[in-house]
């Protein structure tokens, strides 16, 4: 007959070894190394949000005007003659 067991603790030692409690189910870690740490949420900044436009901006103005003078060349300037061959 084969008991099942439950799961060692997911938690390694600096030395490489493996922590030989039993975990607890919905962490994977033993009650000893299970931290739960209250996640803080960031004060929203105005300039934040005006720094990450600014810096939208002038990436689309980098991607833009080359494809701007790729068009311009393609298309809107007269096509060239072709050379004459003696």
């Amino acid at each position: 007959m084969i008991a099942a067991t439950m799961a060692r603790c997911l938690h390694m030692y600096k030395s490489g070894f493996q922590c030989i409690d039993d975990s607890i189910e919905p962490t994977g870690f033993c009650e000893a190394h299970q931290n739960i740490l209250e996640f803080e949420k960031l004060q929203e900044s105005p300039w934040r949000k005006v720094f990450f436009r600014v810096v939208a901006l002038v990436l689309l103005i980098l991607f833009l005007i080359p494809f701007v003078w790729t068009l311009k060349g393609l298309y809107m300037e007269p096509p060239a003659k072709a050379q004459e061959v003696w």
